[in-house]
């Protein structure tokens, strides 16, 4: 939930009519991708932490279970924060007069948060599968970020690829 902000997911479109700057520049793409992700990711990893440290100070949670927390809480805000970057960077809104309209009136950050959606479902869907399993909840928390690292990786494939394939919608 702390990783649905529209940081990432309008990070090119934000850029408008400049956008084709980055394609110019001789900085690999990749390099340019993680760091306009680092903003985004930094700001939900900030707001996770926030939160399992107030967990643990009311005692919901213990210190090793908090540790656990807080790295599939990162592996996720990664995975999302790719997640609408890749949308805002298939179809940037590069034409507006306003950067208001960069970030609400665009439909790459709905699809990120929507997708952000189904992530969660299918986590509360693997803890409702594995709740009456003696340690069910680790298996839940092993899968979530099995997965979640296998779309990482995926991503840092895909951001690999040279610039002009990567920024050919800008």
């Amino acid at each position: 939930m702390c990783s649905m902000n529209m940081t990432s997911s309008s990070a090119i479109s934000r850029m408008g009519k400049s956008a084709g700057f980055i394609k110019t520049i001789p900085v690999k793409a990749s390099t340019q991708i993680y760091s306009k992700l680092f903003l985004g990711v930094m700001l939900s990893n900030l707001v996770g932490l926030f939160f399992i440290i107030l967990m643990a100070a009311f005692g919901i949670i213990n210190i090793f279970d908090s540790v656990l927390l807080f790295i599939l809480i990162c592996s996720l805000n990664l995975l999302d924060n790719n997640i609408g970057f890749y949308f805002d960077l298939r179809k940037p809104v590069l034409n507006w007069d306003n950067e208001n309209y960069a970030v609400k009136n665009n439909l790459n950050t709905l699809w990120g948060l929507l997708l952000s959606f189904v992530v969660i479902a299918i986590i509360v869907v693997l803890c409702i599968i594995f709740i009456a399993v003696p340690f069910g909840g680790y298996i839940a928390y092993a899968i979530s970020l099995v997965l979640s690292i296998i779309g990482n990786i995926l991503f840092h494939l895909h951001y690999k690829k040279p610039a002009k394939v990567l920024f050919k919608t800008i």
